[in-house]
């Protein structure tokens, strides 16, 4: 993918969160906790940290349906 060949080695894409069992429990999790109480940027960066590691990059659904959030979280971020 194109990220990658930019130099972000480890992008989540929505294939990878659909063909890997792992991610798309964590997924389903963020849905049904984000739903239920308001997560602080610290804990989307610990959530992250825990369940995507080394993942440097997050394009397509289901980041784009938490892009504020996210962007929030990582202002670093580019």
């Amino acid at each position: 993918m194109a990220l990658e060949q930019l130099g972000f080695a480890k992008t989540m894409h929505t294939d990878s969160c659909i063909n890997d069992p792992k991610l798309a429990a964590a997924w389903r999790e963020i849905y049904a906790n984000h739903l239920e109480k308001t997560w602080t940027s610290q804990d989307w960066r610990d959530f992250f940290d825990k369940r995507f590691p080394g993942y440097v990059a997050g394009v397509d659904c289901p980041f784009a349906d938490f892009a504020v959030e996210i962007a929030q979280a990582y202002p670093e971020a580019k």
